[in-house]
């Protein structure tokens, strides 16, 4: 008897050991304390859906009042989406009301019912986005991530403008209406506009 239950203990552990190797979705999800976690699941999925090695991680909270989510694309610590996890939409939105419309601040009424007003120094564009039960954040110029976020979760609630339109095509752009690093100009909206980029915050 002792030795069958040795056995079926042993092959219950190499099951487990596949089913953690072979899917990956499953194994993001037992990083997460609660269940209400799918609009963070569309998110990654969205990633990867357009070619992204995404690894997860839980982090402490910072600037939202969110649970705090790190996704670190292609194993690049300067490729990271950062999402903040609500247990409502409602609360989700009530939070994503205190960022500043160009994204480099947040203005909250704090517990004593004085306002609280932070400024943040992004090291680029800080973008924003609002998708169900989360925010998402952003920091940098990669037209492609930037596009993937927008067809996920929609235009931008806050930052830097950018080409939030899926009827233009990048490459199609006249070459002075284009964004590079270090150009001043930079095209947000269509019809096509083109505007002088602000400084990073």
């Amino acid at each position: 008897m002792k030795k069958k239950l040795m056995i079926f203990g042993t092959f219950l552990i190499v099951f487990m050991a596949i089913l953690y190797v072979f899917m990956p979705n499953e194994r993001v999800a037992t990083f997460f304390p609660d269940e209400n976690l799918s609009a963070l699941i569309d998110v990654k999925t969205a990633l990867e859906a357009d070619g992204y090695q995404v690894e997860v991680a839980q982090t402490a909270k910072e600037i939202l009042q969110g649970e705090r989510y790190q996704l670190l694309l292609n194993d690049d610590e300067d490729a990271v989406v950062t999402v903040y996890v609500y247990g409502s939409v409602e609360q989700a939105e009530e939070d994503a009301n205190t960022i500043t419309e160009d994204g480099c601040g947040i203005d909250r009424v704090g517990t004593l019912g004085m306002a609280e007003s932070i400024r943040i120094s992004w090291v680029d564009a800080p973008h924003f986005f609002l998708y169900e039960n989360v925010i998402v954040q952003y920091i940098g110029m990669d037209f492609d991530l930037l596009q993937c976020l927008y067809r996920c979760c929609g235009k931008q609630i806050a930052g830097q403008p950018f080409i939030d339109s899926p009827l233009i095509e990048y490459a199609m752009l006249p070459k002075e209406a284009q964004y590079f690093p270090g150009n001043d100009v930079q095209v947000y909206s269509y019809p096509l506009r083109v505007e002088k980029s602000v400084d990073n915050c």
